[in-house]
């Protein structure tokens, strides 16, 4: 595993930062949107512009932090963007989980984002933006709970 990944207490931040920005994003759209608009996948399941949009910031930000480590991204891998199967190492991601939720006005949805190793989870990430509640944890440091952003991460690590 790269140096970078091997870092627990800033990638954890890192990556805890990145899901309250997309947690941001997606409630930009949603005090935008009385009835949030939204289109249907292939699978049948909806998908919304703040779906995308969280989508591209992660990925984006993700790219940045771990460069060169692949990302698998719902909303990505729904328009073709596929994985190669040989990566032992890849970020997992669903941008806005709970997309009928969100449509349908109600707080339970969130920010995913995980590190996979070896087919094991390393670190993740889940952020209700609705609620200000963020989980997180990994293999070498636990689990962990917050309400209202802060900086917790690096006190517990």
């Amino acid at each position: 595993m790269d140096a970078q990944l091997n870092d627990y207490p800033t990638l954890v931040a890192h990556t805890c930062d990145i899901a309250f920005a997309a947690g941001e994003l997606i409630s930009k759209f949603a005090l935008a949107n009385e009835n949030v608009p939204y289109r249907t996948k292939g699978d049948l399941s909806p998908v919304t512009d703040a779906d995308e949009a969280a989508n591209g910031l992660i990925i984006r930000e993700l790219a940045n932090l771990t460069h060169p480590t692949p990302i698998i991204a719902e909303e990505s891998f729904t328009f073709g963007e596929a994985l190669p199967l040989s990566a032992h190492t890849f970020w997992l991601v669903d941008p806005l989980d709970g997309s009928k939720e969100f449509i349908n006005g109600i707080d339970e949805y969130t920010v995913n984002i995980a590190l996979i190793v070896e087919n094991t989870p390393e670190l993740g990430v889940v952020y209700l933006p609705a609620l200000g509640i963020l989980y997180w944890g990994g293999r070498e440091i636990g689990a962990f709970r917050q309400e209202k952003q802060s900086d917790p991460v690096l006190t517990h690590a």
